[in-house]
């Protein structure tokens, strides 16, 4: 299973389901060549996850990941093996 995570200000956050890394990239980057900042929704905490929002603008440090976090164990044997990787 994908899982999406939002590193902002050394916090780690889940994105809301239904939206891609690609599609909160792209939210990011328009908003920052714009010069304006956005409101970007996500859940925080791990078991009951509380949804919040992430002040997101020009010079903010926020990174965006694809982890798959049930597969990796099986990832990382498949690189040491040449086997391609689960989707």
């Amino acid at each position: 299973m994908r899982h999406l995570r939002i590193v902002y200000d050394g916090r780690e956050y889940a994105g809301i389901p239904g939206r891609s890394a690609d599609q909160i990239r792209e939210d990011i980057a328009a908003a920052v060549s714009e010069g304006r900042s956005i409101w970007l929704p996500v859940v925080h905490g791990e078991r009951r996850g509380v949804p919040t929002t992430l002040l997101v603008g020009p010079g903010t440090q926020i990174a965006v990941l694809d982890a798959v976090a049930d597969d990796l164990a099986a990832d990382v044997a498949a690189a040491d093996t040449g086997t391609p990787l689960n989707e």
